[in-house]
């Protein structure tokens, strides 16, 4: 199909692995032990009660594609995954006005230095807003990767999944969409 005006072939799908993967190269992201899929469907809170101690704890679930990667995939990956709505009646389209949201990446980058400096053995309250700011731009470069990622997963799904109430390529498309998209804006930005 036609993505962002560019034809998606295999020869094309090649390159763009191959500028992306260039790209980010020479972005700074610590490797980490990366989720690989945080999405709202992947957290389980507990409703704090007299028999737990009015303990709140928040679990995290569903690891099938953990891995070893950039700690801005993962980062970016979660920020995207603010516009899926999995449980409309169009889970396959995912709503990007809900993922341009400053203020979610900007409590969310502060909680996780903050608890990284926590679990590091440092004082959380030295994080800096220059620290939250280059951890969201450094997101902002892997948000590429996170599209690409889920554009294929998209792609290859719907030719062997027998999930018959999700449009893989609906979604697949999307992706390659905002893809390309985000990607004019950072060239355009020249970041």
């Amino acid at each position: 199909g036609h993505e962002g005006g560019v034809e998606l072939t295999v020869e094309t799908i090649s390159n763009e692995l191959e500028w992306l993967m260039e790209r980010l190269d020479q972005i700074h992201s610590p490797v980490v032990t990366a989720h690989g899929d945080l999405q709202y469907g992947n957290f389980m809170q507990n409703i704090p009660t007299q028999a737990n101690g009015w303990s709140e704890k928040l679990w995290l679930l569903d690891f099938e594609y953990g891995l070893r990667a950039p700690r801005g995939y993962d980062v970016a990956n979660f920020f995207n995954e603010f516009g899926g709505q999995y449980h409309s009646e169009t889970p396959h389209v995912m709503d990007w006005e809900k993922v341009d949201v400053e203020e979610k990446r900007d409590l969310f980058s502060q909680a996780y230095l903050r608890a990284h400096a926590s679990c590091n053995g440092r004082d959380p309250s030295e994080v800096t807003t220059e620290d939250v700011q280059a951890l969201k731009r450094e997101a902002q470069e892997f948000s590429l990767a996170s599209h690409f990622h889920w554009g294929l997963w998209g792609l290859l799904s719907a030719g062997t999944s027998n999930v018959d109430d999700f449009d893989f390529n609906g979604f697949a498309q999307g992706r390659f969409r905002r893809y390309y998209i985000e990607k004019e804006r950072l060239l355009a930005a020249k970041l």
